[in-house]
């Protein structure tokens, strides 16, 4: 799917959802200018949303905050992701957002594949300050494809 790199340093991605969906979400988060130090992912959520806000994504797109994603499995109902984009073709991108060193691999890719259980998503975006989380092994469902982008600052704080 990648053979280029941008001048961010960013793969190049030729697949029609990226670019048709995602990127859209993307560009804002790494052209403008953030460093996403935060003290929590709450805060990170905050940054997020904010970049997007800035560059004029919420009149493009209609966002929803904190959503509930309430039907498919037993397991998957209440499921609540951070924030839901519709397009106006009606593709659905989850979002996803997690913060430096709270979360494993296997977690983050157990509630994401809840929220892929709810029939609610047609694709999903994880956006995460946290390295290890871009090695996620997509196991969900070849129809929602995962994205998955590093978020360049630090969880700061008392340790």
């Amino acid at each position: 799917m990648c053979s280029d790199f941008d001048d961010r340093g960013i793969a190049v991605q030729r697949d029609e959802i990226w670019n048709t969906y995602i990127k859209l979400l993307v560009d804002p988060v790494l052209d403008g200018g953030h460093d996403f130090r935060h003290s929590d992912e709450k805060e990170l959520h905050k940054q997020i949303w904010k970049a997007w806000r800035d560059a004029g994504v919420d009149n493009e797109v209609t966002i929803d905050d904190e959503l509930v994603l309430s039907t498919g499995s037993s397991a998957a109902r209440g499921s609540r992701i951070d924030f839901r984009i519709y397009h106006d073709d009606l593709h659905k991108v989850g979002v996803e957002v997690k913060s430096l060193g709270w979360w494993s691999e296997e977690g983050v890719e157990e509630q994401l594949v809840r929220y892929v259980e709810t029939e609610q998503l047609d694709s999903i975006l994880l956006l995460t300050a946290d390295p290890d989380l871009a090695d996620i092994e997509w196991s969900g469902t070849a129809e929602v494809p995962l994205f998955i982008v590093v978020l360049i600052g630090a969880r700061c704080g008392l340790l």
